[in-house]
């Protein structure tokens, strides 16, 4: 039995990992409480490293998992915010090596973004061998935490997978945040709010289940195990999406056009036209059988319905 914790369990990501653990046989979850990330240094330090005790002791014969898809950054960060989240990951990081350091049979994943990293790449589709180009302080952000958590792992003598993870889609979506397109076309079409585009509408977008993505995770993490190493891989449906062509998938599954708007904005510019994505990397990994988009724009409009009739338009999933 392979015991993980999810650290930012609570997230789109993190709580579909959760899921997904719960379905598959030989794995369990590590029941923590979310860390405290505003907390002091010591307290927080004091927070991680009981956790990674507790991993370390519960972990059965199949080892231990450490998926890390924790993070409060998004596209329109500013420097400061993604410095101040790259500081307490270190602190995490450093914890997790000194608790778990010469302890065999473990994994790390941590979860990046593949258009963060790529934003000012050249030549689509982008693949695991194109050189980053990050645009933003996000995007530099996650090519640090790369760096970190494969130090980390290197540290550890424990494989790694660093999964570049294309735009994710699903229930659950965290409303308060200004990222999620899908999730907030749902919200404009059953609310009077507006959403705002602002990328052309043959903008070029790869939109990946977030459940489809939990289980490529759980997939990597196992086969990381079998073939050792630190792994960059890219998490994507492989399938190019257009704005337009969503915005018309919404219409057609809710049978009504969301309030939706083009717009101008400064970070337009962090926004490239074309990020179609292909993994070139454990392609095994790709086979799993994806939803559809159609099918996919459904659960999320359901999701984010049922979260309106509640009256909740405006609060954040948990």
């Amino acid at each position: 039995m392979t015991t993980a914790w999810v650290v930012g369990g609570s997230g789109l990501l993190g709580s579909a990992v959760r899921r997904a653990i719960g379905r598959r046989a030989g794995w369990d979850e590590l029941r923590a409480q979310p860390l405290p990330w505003s907390a002091p240094d010591e307290e927080f330090e004091s927070a991680v490293r009981e956790r990674a005790a507790r991993l370390l002791a519960s972990a059965g014969a199949g080892g231990w998992a450490i998926v890390w898809t924790a993070g409060r950054s998004v596209p329109a960060s500013s420097e400061a915010d993604a410095e101040r989240e790259l500081e307490r990951s270190r602190i995490a990081f450093s914890t997790i090596a000194g608790e778990l350091r010469g302890q065999p049979d473990g994994a790390l994943f941590l979860a990046s973004s593949a258009g963060g990293v790529y934003a000012g790449s050249s030549s689509p589709p982008f693949t695991e061998e194109t050189e980053p180009a990050p645009l933003a302080p996000y995007g530099r952000l996650k090519l640090a935490l790369e760096d970190l958590a494969a130090a980390t792992a290197a540290d550890l003598g424990a494989p790694a997978v660093i999964g570049r993870i294309a735009n994710l889609y699903g229930p659950g979506q965290d409303l308060s945040k200004p990222q999620g397109l899908i999730s907030h076309l749902s919200l404009a079409r059953f609310t009077s709010r507006t959403a705002h585009l602002y990328v052309p509408l043959d903008t070029l977008r790869d939109y990946v289940h977030v459940d489809d993505a939990a289980e490529t995770v759980l997939d990597a993490l196992e086969l990381a195990r079998e073939r050792g190493g630190v792994t960059t891989k890219i998490v994507a449906s492989g399938l190019p999406t257009t704005i337009s062509t969503l915005l018309a998938t919404m219409r057609r599954v809710t049978h009504g056009r969301p309030r939706a708007v083009l717009g101008a904005s400064p970070l337009s510019a962090r926004q490239p036209l074309d990020l179609r994505l292909r993994s070139v990397v454990w392609p095994e990994l790709d086979r799993r059988g994806r939803r559809g988009l159609a099918e996919g724009v459904a659960s999320v409009a359901g999701d984010v319905l049922a979260h309106v009739q509640a009256g909740g338009s405006s609060r954040a999933h948990a």
